[in-house]
Order: structure tokens, then sequence, then C-alpha cells
């Protein structure tokens, strides 16, 4: 009832399935009908052809590695019924990485994390193959973090495959992983339905069919008391009918009072009227949750299999709860009818009662040989009791966890086996163990396990733990105090010559490198200059620290030095990014020496990156994988690949949103406002800029190159003396920190830009001057081009010609700088133009076109047209493009032009937001026009599309 348009939207998925998947997320309070929305996908399934697996998240088993994924595919492979031919072809290509998941055959052997997800998209891949697929997740809150991380990887795949994937979730909720499930809910791909409580009208016609005619002060009292809410409705509705209520005016008054307690009053009585040992079945289901093995249960509630049937049969007919299939044939398992009738159970259980409880639980369960997570699950809940075979059962529940690559579930078994009175020794090397979890997952708790480690440690030990904390603090944003734990772990080294000290001096100078007042580090480390690099990994990291300082400084020496540590690392036998003994992640430590090869627009650059991707999903870290993603989207942008560079950087994104790396996300965001200006989205990147950079802490690299670019979208909005301001600041950041290669920074350039757009012309002079002074000592064409082209737009006239053809020449020589190039063509087009060599013009302005068009630069390639009109030539006029819009582009165009909004669009269309915008955008370009403000004009000559 009233539930017509999530029908609709469900409908509209499936069917749409074969032409490209889709996540949908059903969001809203318990009880207001999201599962029983979600069972009617059996049906639709049915009718379209579509095969459905189904999976439930619960509050007890979210630290269970890949849980929901089990629950999902466990049926499909592992089955009795199964045979081993037909789970080979499932497992065939690049799903084999997975197989470990369900089919053990080395419990010893680690998986990483990213080969796992690769192997599991590889499987829903094999699995699509034979007929669509609809993933059907309840209780998504719930879900453990493992099988959260496999569904945001799986999201921007989706589009390739006949898949739908289904969700529902609370979103007040507290479940499993704060930071993954928003980033799934915020995605703008995801259509999120949210089903609205029952108007008063609903109310009164459920009322009607369960009690018969009801007065209107009666069923408004109904509404009131369960806020339209379907679930509680209908538990009111069995508890009026119970106590003999008639529907009348009279009663209204009580309905008001007890009506919200409605389900665990329902509860209350059918539990108080079960005999003792049926409540006690009840009770210990309860206790084991959702999907619990019903053997488990007959354990725990101490009953032999024919008394546990028994109250099984007892608990259906009073609808509490039910027997289900299980994962494997014989073992049946017990499900709630809903998760409130379980909570209500289960929170009539006092506190202390509860971890008694879960406590004889997990004793009951380890006696009958249950699965190491799942009495694990238990102790989480249990209080300490000291006894040897708790802590066993933890530090093997966390060791299995790490193997299938899920630290944030091993992070829980060791902080709760921390609990527990450990030896000295062993409690050291569990809080490192628990840190070292952390460090992939959660910066914030490795701090604080690294600080308690450090103070029960021994010195060799606690070098590294300062190490890793200062690596910890950087990455958090407390710059200073990661430079200060750093400084803590020279003091502790051992040897200072050794690789340990070695990366402390290189994680040391790379946090000087880009701080004001340097000197003073830099002078204190200036004999590591002079040290003969070796192949550790700390003599590697030095490498790239140096190089980057020396880069900083335009000192072009700092390429070759940067090039050797790669070149060390390519002939390692390994190839692995990192080190189990390394302070911090090696892509990311090795990043400085990316930015040097970038800074200089080395040819291999994109290649080397290639290659730490790959190395970086070997190690299985994600932490991992986010710097150099965001990394190598920066290169596709600069080559103008704009589709490539912005995937890269919505992966990295979520990457250090979920190790909530506050430097990586401020350096995303200031690539993408980089990437969205190119495609001409300029909301989108106005709301990305008006970003509060004060609650990064105080400022450091990361925030200055993001007000860098704010100061250049400020320019191409046309507010200068807010862009001047902007970028005038940046620079006195890196003049404190001595930063000048105009390779690394923009300031410069856009003070330029903006002076000279004011009129302030000499001042915009003095700027351009220095920055082409400076590119020519560093020598780099990007950065040379882009001087060259700075200062001839400035200079006008021959000389001005002159350097905006050397810029062209140059550049067009280097395929990696594919993004300047196309600006210096059409920098040099348009001053042709201004000064009338209008043939010229022409042939400049056409290639410019010819660079910016196929890439998707949009305000370039319209910026490029008006050139060329002004020339006097006929370029192809907008509608010659115009026509070739498709029929969801013209819809979507039309749509826009009569007012609506993107999301009141989305709605209409059952698509999401996302999708009307990246349709809009391809219609502007077709279209030649910035914006909606062209849209009703360009559209009103054309015929519609086929």
């Amino acid at each position: 009832m009233e539930r017509e348009a999530e029908l609709a939207a469900l409908e509209n998925g499936v069917r749409g399935i074969r032409a490209g998947g889709r996540m949908i997320l059903l969001s809203g309070a318990a009880g207001v009908g999201k599962s029983t929305l979600l069972s009617c996908l059996n049906e639709l399934a049915g009718t379209h052809g579509c095969r459905r697996l189904t999976a439930r998240g619960t509050a007890l088993e979210h630290t269970f590695s890949f849980g929901i994924v089990r629950q999902l595919f466990e049926g499909l492979v592992v089955g009795a019924s199964v045979e081993a031919e037909a789970r080979d072809e499932l497992f065939r290509g690049a799903a084999r990485p997975a197989r470990s998941l369900f089919v053990r055959s080395d419990e010893g052997a680690e998986t990483d994390e990213v080969a796992l997800l690769e192997g599991l998209h590889g499987l829903v891949a094999n699995l699509c193959a034979g007929r669509p697929l609809i993933l059907q997740v309840d209780d998504l809150h719930w879900a453990d973090t493992a099988s959260l991380r496999f569904l945001t990887y799986l999201l921007p795949r989706l589009p390739r495959l006949p898949l739908l994937l289904v969700a529902a979730t609370r979103p007040e909720e507290p479940g499993s992983d704060v930071r993954l499930l928003p980033l799934l809910s915020a995605d703008p791909d995801v259509q999120v339905l949210r089903p609205e409580p029952l108007t008063e009208q609903a109310t009164g016609l459920l009322i009607g069919e369960r009690l018969g005619p009801a007065d209107d002060v009666f069923v408004a009292a109904c509404h009131q008391a369960t806020a339209g809410n379907p679930l509680l409705l209908h538990e009111l509705g069995s508890l009026l009918i119970a106590e003999g209520t008639t529907p009348v005016d009279a009663n209204a008054a009580r309905v008001r009072t007890d009506g919200a307690r409605a389900v665990q009053r329902w509860v209350d009585r059918r539990m108080a009227a079960l005999p003792g040992p049926i409540a006690d079945f009840a009770r210990a289901a309860a206790l084991l949750g959702d999907d619990a093995p019903f053997a488990d249960a007959c354990h725990v509630a101490g009953m032999e299999r024919g008394a546990g049937e028994k109250a099984v049969r007892t608990l259906a007919a009073l609808e509490i709860l039910q027997l289900e299939k299980g994962p494997a044939p014989g073992r049946p398992s017990l499900r709630f009818v809903h998760p409130l009738v379980h909570a209500a159970i289960y929170d009539s259980l006092g506190v202390g009662d509860r971890h008694y409880r879960h406590l004889r639980a997990a004793r009951l369960l380890a006696r009958h040989g249950s699965p190491d997570e799942r009495v694990a699950a238990h102790l989480l809940l249990a209080p300490p009791a000291g006894e040897p075979w708790m802590a066993q059962v933890l530090d093997r529940a966390a060791q299995a966890a790490l193997r299938e690559g899920s630290p944030g579930s091993a992070l829980e078994y060791l902080q709760r086996l921390l609990r527990e009175p450990l030896p000295a020794p062993r409690r050291s090397a569990t809080l490192m163990a628990a840190a070292s979890a952390a460090m992939n997952v959660d910066l914030g708790t490795a701090v604080v396990l690294l600080e308690q480690a450090s103070a029960v440690a021994d010195a060799p030990d606690r070098a590294l733990m300062f190490a890793m904390w200062g690596y910890a603090l950087w990455q958090l944003g407390d710059v200073p105090g990661g430079a200060a734990l750093y400084r803590k772990a020279l003091e502790e080294v051992t040897d200072p010559d050794g690789d340990l000290a070695r990366q402390a001096q290189a994680c040391l100078l790379q946090i000087a490198n880009m701080l004001p007042g340097r000197d003073e580090t830099v002078t204190g480390l200036r004999h590591l200059w002079h040290v003969v690099p070796d192949d550790s990994v700390g003599g590697r990291m030095l490498e790239w620290s140096i190089a980057f300082h020396d880069m900083t400084v335009c000192e072009p020496g700092a390429v070759g030095r940067a090039r050797r540590a790669f070149v060390s690392v390519a002939d390692r036998r390994d190839g692995g990014p990192g080190d189990e003994r390394a302070a911090g992640p090696l892509p990311l430590l090795a990043g400085h020496g990316w930015l040097v090869l970038m800074a200089a627009d080395s040819p291999e650059i994109e290649s080397i990156l290639d290659d730490y991707i790959r190395s970086a999903e070997r190690s299985g870290s994600l932490r991992d994988l986010g710097p150099a993603l965001l990394q190598r989207a920066y290169t596709r942008l600069k080559r103008a690949d704009l589709p490539a560079a912005e995937a890269d950087m919505r992966t990295a994104q979520q990457l250090m949103t979920a190790v909530a790396s506050r430097r990586g996300i401020v350096w995303i965001n200031a690539y993408l406002i980089d990437i969205l200006l190119e495609q001409g989205r300029t909301e989108n990147a106005t709301s990305l800029a008006e970003t509060d950079l004060t609650s990064f802490g105080p400022p450091d690299a990361a925030t200055v190159m993001f007000q860098e670019r704010r100061a250049r979208l400020l320019r191409r909005i046309g507010r200068l003396d807010a862009a001047l301001e902007e970028a005038v600041l940046a620079g006195r950041y890196w003049a404190g920190a001595g930063v000048t290669n105009p390779a690394f920074t923009l300031w410069r350039g856009e003070a330029a830009r903006c002076l000279h757009l004011l009129g302030r012309t000499a001042e915009a002079t003095e700027h351009a001057t220095e920055q082409l002074r400076l590119a020519r000592r560093w020598g780099a064409p990007g950065a040379l081009g882009e001087a060259l082209r700075l200062h001839g737009t400035i200079a006008s006239g021959a000389s001005g010609l002159l350097e905006l053809e050397e810029a062209v020449d140059l550049l067009s020589a280097a395929p990696q700088c594919r993004l300047p190039y196309a600006k210096a063509l059409f920098d040099l087009g348009s001053a042709l133009r201004r000064s009338g060599h209008r043939v010229a013009a022409r042939r400049r302005l056409t290639e410019a076109l010819d660079v910016a068009a196929p890439a998707g630069l949009a305000p370039l390639a319209v910026a490029a047209k008006v050139e060329l009109r002004a020339t006097g030539a006929a370029p192809s006029a907008p509608q010659t493009d115009a026509v070739k819009l498709t029929a969801s582009e013209w819809r979507i165009a039309e749509m826009a032009a009569e007012g609506r909004t993107n999301r009141a669009i989305a709605h209409l269309l059952f698509v999401s937001a996302k999708t009307v915008e990246v349709h809009l955008s391809s219609a502007y370009r077709k279209l030649g026009i910035n914006g909606r403000a062209g849209l009703k004009s360009a559209l009103r000559s054309l015929p519609p599309a086929e």
C-alpha cells in the first residue's frame, strides 16, 4: 500500500537489467516495508528470466569476513548438489582468486583483499554470462566491512554487467562500518528509494481490514502512535485483537499510550504464554542472531534435537521465527520474522544477563567445534574471563581475517583479545598486531594503539612503532606531530645507518619538504645527499625524498636520482611495493619519486604507476592503492584522457575515505576540480571548491594545492579579486617552504592571469617572466610550454607570437602533455586571429578543436569554435552534432530546458542524478553550449533524435 513509486523503480531496474547494471538502495526506518519490497523481486526475477541471490546482515555476524558475500554465493558454489565441473566453470578466468573464500584448500595461504575483490567480480561476471543476475541484500547496515568493500568495488563496474544490486538499510542504525556504507548511499550512480510512512488514510484502511470499520479519532490515534510505520501498525492490530479492543474513539487514548511499544508488547505477551523451555529456545536463538544454525540454538538452549524441532514449530506458529534451509544440506538455520521481533526478545534480556549468556554460548559453541569466527562473535560481546582458550580463539579468528583480507575484522578480534589478562610479551605483540591492522582501516585507532604499544615495547620495536605512529599522524593532518615522532624513531634505532633509520630519515625529509621553514630540517639531513644509495626499502625512500627536494628548487639532477631508485625497484625479484618493516606503505612514500617524474613529464611515469598499482593490489592493502591511482589520474588528465582520469580519481576517493586519510582526500578534491573544470562541469567544481579547509588543521601542501585549484576556478567564473587573493596566499606558503618549481605549483601562473585580466599588466609580466625563468631552468616540456604560453599571451605582439609558437612546437613532441598542447594551440590561434593572420589562425584553432572535442574538453572546444567564427571560417555548427543526440540525451535535455532540476529528472525517469548529469554533459558538448542557459534555444530548431 502506497508503495507504487518504489515498486515501479524496482520493476524498471529489473526490466532494464540487460542494458547494463545499476544499484538501488532502499533506505528507511525499521518496519517501513523495505523487506516486503525486496520480496517483490522474487516475482520480478521470474518474470524477466533473472537469477536472484539473497543475503541479510545481522548484528552478531558483522565481523564475519565476507559474510554477506558468502551468503550470496555459497549455495551456488559449495552445495552438495554442485558438481565439480560446474564449480570450476564459475571460478574460471578472473574469478579464480575468489575460490579460496568458498573452497579452502590451504588454511595457511594468504589471499590479498584486492585479488579477492577482483576474483569476486570475475565470479559475478561468470554468473551473469548465463542470465541476468539480481543480488539482494537486506539489512545492509549490519554487513561486514569486507563485503561492503566488495559492493563498493563492484559499483562502478555495474554498467558493464547485466546485474541489478538491490539493498535495504536503516540510515540511523549504528552498523559495522561508518565510512563505507555512506560511500554507497552517497554515490551519484546509486538510486536511493526512501519509502515514506503510510498516510492516515492508508492507516485507516489497514486498521479497518484487521478490526473492522474504525472511528476517525481512533484511526488518527493509531497513526500518531505508530508514525505510519507498517510493521508497527500490523503488530498494533494484532495486539488490539488479542486484547479485545474495539476501534472506537473512546479507546483512542489507550492506543496513543501503548501503540509505540506495539512490537515489544506483542512479543512480551507471546513469550509470557510460552512454556519455559520454548521461551529459552527463543532467547537462545535471539542471542545467536539471524541465520544461526539450528543445531547451535539447541546446544545453547540445552535441548535435544527433537525438543528443538518442537520449539521451532511452536515459535513459527506464533510468527516469531521460522526454520530455513541452511547453506549445507541437513544444517537448517533460524530466522526471525523481522529484525524488530528479534531485537525485542534480545533486548528483554538484561545487560548483565546478555553478557553471561554470550560467554556461555561461546563456551558451548567452542566445545561443539563451531568455527572460530562464530565463537569469537560471542566473545566480542562477553566479559573477559581469563580462560586461555578464549585468547586462542580470538587470535586464530584475527589471523584468519587477515588471511582473507579483512583487517577491520582482525582489529575487532585483537582489541577484544587485549581485554583479556595477557603476559607482558603477549600483550606487546598483540598491541603491535592490532596497530598494524588498524593502519589499514582506521588511522585514529592505530594512533591510540601505537601510543599504548610504545610504552611497553623494547627499544628496537619502539623505533618501528614511533615510525608507524608518525606516519599515522602525518596522514591524519598532524604534520608537526608526525615529524616529532620520526625524530623519536631516529633516537631509538639501534643502527643509525640501517634500513629503519633510512626510512625514518626519508619520511622526516618528506614531511619537511613541503613545510615552511624546512631549511633547518634539511640542513640537519644534508649529509644524506652523499650517502651511497642502496636497494633497501629505506635506501629507495631516501633517494625519492632527496630527489623531490631537489625538484622543488628546479634542480634537474633530481630526475636521474628518482629514476635510479625506480630502476632499483624494477630489478627487485618480487616487484612488491612494500616491506613488512616499512614505516608506511611504500607506494605512498614512493609518491615523491612519482611527483618528480611527473613534474619532468617523463614518458615512463604512467607505466611505473601501472606497475605500482598492480603491486599494491598484490599486497592487499587498499590504503596502498589510493595514492597510486591519485597520481595516475593526474597523468591521464594531462594527456587529456578525462574519462580514465576521473575513474581513477573516484576510486582513489573511495579508498582514501575508507582509511580516513585527510591529506589524501584534500589532494584528490584538488585534482577533481581540475578534471571537472576541463569537462565544463563548473557547478560541480564550485560545490567541491567550497570545502572548508580550516577543518583540516594548519595549512600543508595538500590544502595549499587545493587553494591553487580554487583560485583557478574563481578565475574561470570571473571572480578575479578572490582568485588573486587565493593564489597569493598559496604563493606565500610555497615561498616559506622554499618551493619554486612551476611544474609543481600553480600559484604564480594563476596570479599572473588574474593580474593580466585586471589590467595590472606590469605585475602580471613580472610573475610570468619569473615563471618562464624557472621553467627554463627545470626544462620539462609541460612546465616550459605552460610558461611560454602564459608569457606569450601577456606579452602579445610579435614576441608573444614567437613564444606561443615555441610552446606549440615543444608540446607537440610530448604526447604526455596533450592537454597543455591543446591549450597552446588555442592561444596561438587566438593570438594570430587578433594579429590579422586569419588563415594561420584557422589552422591552429582547427587543430585545437580536433584535440579538444574528442577528449571532452568542452569549454576549450566551445571557445575554439567561437574563435573560428571570428576568423570568418564556418566550423561545424553545433546543430550538426546535436542531431546525433541519443533518445535519452534528448529527453533529459528537454526536461532540463523546461527548468526541472537533475534530481527531479532522475525521480521522473527512475535513474540516478549522476546519470542525468552525464547525459546533460554529453548534450552540452554536442550542442556546443556551456550549460542550461543556452539549452532551450539550442534545442528549439532541431528535430528529435531517433
